[in-house]
């Protein structure tokens, strides 16, 4: 199961400008990427598939969240989209 801990330490003004405007930099970088890959027709599904984890993964970074997954995910190879909350 996910285990929610409470926050250690709470988040100063800077530090809440930090992480909005790490937030804004990191998505203007990876949409600003995406879009010139795309008008090049370099973009493919992996590609994609990779900017969406690198891009989360950033974000998760920027606001010192750690993610635990535990268990097996089911086969999701019949071709139909997920989305996974």
């Amino acid at each position: 199961m996910l285990s929610l801990s409470p926050v250690a330490e709470s988040a100063t003004l800077l530090r809440r400008i930090g992480v909005v405007v790490g937030s804004v930099l990191i998505t203007l970088g990876y949409c600003l990427d995406v879009l010139w890959r795309a008008a090049a027709r370099r973009l493919d599904r992996a590609r994609v598939d990779r900017y969406t984890r690198g891009w989360a993964a950033a974000l998760l970074r920027l606001v010192r969240l750690q993610v635990s997954v535990f268990g097996t995910a089911p086969d999701f190879s019949d071709g139909r989209r997920y989305i996974i909350l």
